[in-house]
C-alpha cells in the first residue's frame, strides 16, 4: 500500500518536471526567432484586411506586451468566479429531488 503511494507521488513529480522542462525548451528555442513566426492576426486577418482596404482602428484600452494577456486572464477568471458563484440564479433553481420521492408506508 505504501509503495503504491510512493509510486504515484514519484510519477506526479516526474510528470510535473517533464512539463516544466518542455516549457523551458519551448521558450528558449523560440526566443531568437521573433520575425520568423507570425500569429494568426498578422498572417491571416491583417493580410485579408489590407487586401480589402480596411484601416485598423486603435484599441479602446492600449496595453503593452503581456499586460494585455494578464488583464484578459484576470478579467476572465473574475467573471468565471462570479458566474460560478451565482450559477443557480443564472440557470434557474431545480426542485429538491427528495420531495419528489414516493413515500412507502
Amino acid at each position: 500500500m505504501k509503495s503504491k503511494r510512493w509510486l504515484k507521488s514519484f510519477l506526479m513529480v516526474l510528470l510535473i518536471g517533464l512539463s516544466f522542462l518542455s516549457l523551458g525548451v519551448t521558450v528558449f528555442s523560440a526566443e531568437g526567432e521573433e520575425g520568423k513566426w507570425k500569429g494568426v492576426d498578422e498572417a491571416v486577418i491583417e493580410k485579408i484586411a489590407k487586401e480589402r482596404g480596411v484601416i485598423p482602428k486603435e484599441p479602446l484600452f492600449s496595453l503593452e506586451g503581456d499586460l494585455e494577456l494578464f488583464a484578459f486572464s484576470l478579467l476572465s477568471g473574475g467573471s468565471g468566479f462570479v458566474a460560478g458563484y451565482y450559477w443557480r440564479k443564472l440557470i434557474g433553481e431545480k426542485s429538491d429531488a427528495s420531495s419528489l420521492r414516493k413515500t412507502t408506508s
